[in-house]
Parts: structure tokens; C-alpha cells; sequence
């Protein structure tokens, strides 16, 4: 993704420079080879195979379409869908308790939904379109609004009674910092990650909320940080040797890149990473190819790097379409995605007599156009 590493660590904070070499410690950098047509490899690396659940999502008013963010709190499932510009709450039944879509110019209204994040039995709402966080009640009721104009944001997290907005490296009156910190009030409390080079590509998904801190990446950089209210340190740098992307095509839009085919020859940057605290999960393409990397945090050695993952216990499903959260895997199959690889590959798989019998009556109950099934595993 990025061509040679250009950050500066200062003890506390980092101060990073974009247009300056800086030689990376060894004990952080973490070699990668990327290649092409990498297998299926066992997810038992990471996560727990042997035990899974499954939530078939129930009949709700508007349908789930697609999922872009997962978030679950005090036993329910929040999905944010941004086709529906809406967030739905299901209880660990899968039925449909609520629908927050508020949609509109009123203060207690968004124009659409960017990100979402939930503290403390309330939903933040990230609306970039009206450079403004919306604050509800997880029933939906108008708490209130942060003002963020002077700053930018493509990412929103709350975290220990703070705010953090994550950029993907747009300036603005703040500042060029991929990390701006508010309080509950919206007041900047830190800004982290100086940058000053534009960047034309960003990633889906550069944030992993752990407990009391976050794990952030953003394209074209291969570095992962760990951040603090008041900190921010390197954790790691995934280098790519010759299959970094060049510095001088950092500029470039997607379309740009596409155009040059440059997508075919280096890694453009990671997509997106999740931690499993001591496993370190990174998302990224190359070749036309999504791919992923286990790195252990503890010896920072590449322990897998797959196309996808094979699951082998339980109701062997594999990981595919997946989002990490509090410590769970949960991989979302659309119902006619279910449909097909049960009547295509599960039918013909021998289970144990529990699993056996519990996809079966799901595969007799949905239809086609219901809602997504879900299957949960924990995070080894």
C-alpha cells in the first residue's frame, strides 16, 4: 500500500510525516509477501470453530438489505444499513425490536447515516452530509446534537465517556489529523496523526474498538496505531517490500488507480483490520483478490494468509461477509446466500445431530427475500 514507511514515533504521540522517509524500528515492522490465488486456510487459528450460534433475523417493517456495520450491546444486535439510512435492533431471538430512520432536516433528524457507534445505551449517529453528530436513546428518542463543522470525519467511536472522530485524511479548519478526540460535549480534547499529503484512496473499515483504546489504519499507509484518549502509539507496520504502493501514486482516485491497473501489481493499502487481542486480523487486496493476514501480536509472526476461511466445527459455515465485535465473529449470509450453499454444500455435509437439525429447519422456514442469518463464533 504505502511505499516506505514515513512516520515519526515520539514518545506519547506520533507525529506523522507523509512526505519524509523514516526508518521504522525492526521489532515493528512485520513482513508480508503478497502473491495471488492464496487458498481457503482453517479460521481455528483465531476463532472458535467448535462453538457456534446462529440468529435467523426476523420479519421487520423495512427490510435488511445489507449490512455495513455490527455492533452488539446489552444483548441485542444493532445493524447499520446504508441503503436504508436506517439502524435496526434485533433481540438475541432475532426479532426486530426497533427502527431508528430519521431522516430529514429537523435538528433531532439526519440527512444519512455516515457511521454509528453505541455507548451507554445510546446511539451516536455520524451524518457527514450535516458535519454533525446525532445522539438517540437505543429506543429511538432524540438525545441530542454535536456540532463537528470544524472537524472531519469519515469513522465515529465512543470509547471511556469519549468521542473519536477518525479521517481519512480530509483537511479541514482543525487540521490535517486522521484523529480528532472530543468529549461527550463535543469539545477537542486531543487530535492525533498529522498528515499533509492528500491521499486519493481510504479504506471500508480502519477502526478495531478494544477495551479503553483503538486499533486505526487508513489507506494508502500500512501502519496500525493504537490509540488513546491522550496517545497514540505504532503498534505495527505491515510491509509489502516490492508490492507496496509507489509514494508517487498516492495521489491518484480509485479510478485512476483502475485505469493504470496498478491494483493488479501492488497492495494499495489495508481495507480493513480486526484483534482478537492477541491476533491481529488484516484485510487487504491484491491481484483483484481480497485477502486477509493472522499476525501474532506476541511474536509478530505471520501465522496465515488466506483468501478466506474454512470452518470446520459446528455448522461449517465459513467466514466470508464478516464484522468483529466484543470479542465475536459474526458472519452475515443474506437468506438467499444461505439458501443456496445449504441446498448446494450443507445438505450433503455430515453434522452432528444438533446443528444437522437446526440448519434444516432454518433452510425450511426462510424464503429468498427474508432477512439475513447470522452465525456467531468467539474470538479465540
Amino acid at each position: 500500500m504505502l511505499k516506505r514507511a514515513i512516520y515519526i514515533l515520539i514518545t506519547g504521540f506520533l507525529a506523522v510525516s507523509c512526505e519524509k522517509s523514516v526508518r521504522i524500528a525492526d521489532d515493528k515492522k512485520i513482513r508480508l509477501e503478497a502473491s495471488d490465488n492464496l487458498p481457503f486456510e482453517d479460521a481455528s487459528t483465531f476463532v472458535d470453530t467448535a462453538n457456534a450460534s446462529v440468529v435467523v433475523l426476523g420479519e421487520s417493517e423495512i427490510p435488511v438489505e445489507y449490512v455495513d456495520k455490527l455492533r452488539e450491546e446489552n444483548g441485542y444486535l444493532y445493524l447499520f444499513s446504508r441503503n436504508e439510512k436506517a439502524i435496526f435492533q434485533f433481540d438475541s431471538l432475532g426479532r426486530n425490536t426497533n427502527i431508528i430512520r430519521k431522516v430529514g432536516h429537523a435538528r433531532n433528524e439526519y440527512t444519512d447515516i455516515t457511521d454509528f457507534d453505541i455507548s451507554n445505551d445510546s446511539i451516536f449517529i455520524l451524518d457527514q452530509n450535516l458535519q454533525a453528530v446525532k445522539i438517540y436513546s437505543c429506543d429511538g428518542k432524540f438525545i441530542g446534537n454535536i456540532d463537528i463543522s470544524k472537524y472531519w470525519a469519515n469513522f465515529i467511536s465512543v470509547n471511556g465517556g469519549y468521542i473519536y472522530l477518525f479521517n481519512n485524511c480530509s483537511d479541514c479548519s482543525a487540521g490535517k489529523f486522521r484523529v480528532f478526540c472530543l468529549d461527550v460535549k463535543g469539545n477537542l480534547v486531543a487530535k492525533h496523526i498529522p498528515f499533509t499529503m492528500d491521499y486519493g484512496i481510504s479504506s471500508d473499515n480502519v477502526v478495531c474498538k478494544q477495551d479503553g483504546y483503538y486499533l486505526f489504519c487508513a489507506m494508502p499507509d500500512n501502519s496500525v496505531y493504537k490509540v488513546k484518549n491522550d496517545s497514540v502509539s505504532l503498534l505495527a507496520y505491515l510491509d509489502f517490500g516490492n508490492k507496496e504502493f509507489p509514494k508517487e501514486y498516492h495521489h491518484l482516485n480509485l479510478r485512476e488507480i483502475l485505469a493504470k491497473r496498478l491494483d493488479e501489481s501492488y497492495v494499495l493499502g489495508l481495507d480493513a483490520i480486526y484483534s482478537t487481542g492477541r491476533y491481529l486480523v488484516a484485510k487487504y487486496r491484491f491481484a483483484k483478490e481480497t485477502q486477509y493476514a493472522i499476525i501474532d501480536l506476541e511474536t509478530n509472526a505471520v501465522v496465515q494468509r488466506a483468501q478466506g476461511f474454512k470452518v470446520n466445527g459446528a455448522y461449517k459455515m465459513g467466514l466470508s461477509a464478516f464484522h468483529v465485535d466484543n470479542g465475536y465473529v459474526y458472519n452475515i449470509y443474506s437468506a438467499e446466500t444461505f439458501i443456496s450453499i445449504y441446498d448446494n454444500v450443507l445438505n450433503k455435509e455430515v453434522f452432528a445431530d444438533k446443528y444437522k437439525a437446526e440448519l434444516k429447519h432454518i433452510r425450511e422456514t426462510i424464503e429468498p427475500l427474508d432477512n439475513p442469518v447470522i452465525v456467531k463464533y468467539k474470538l479465540k
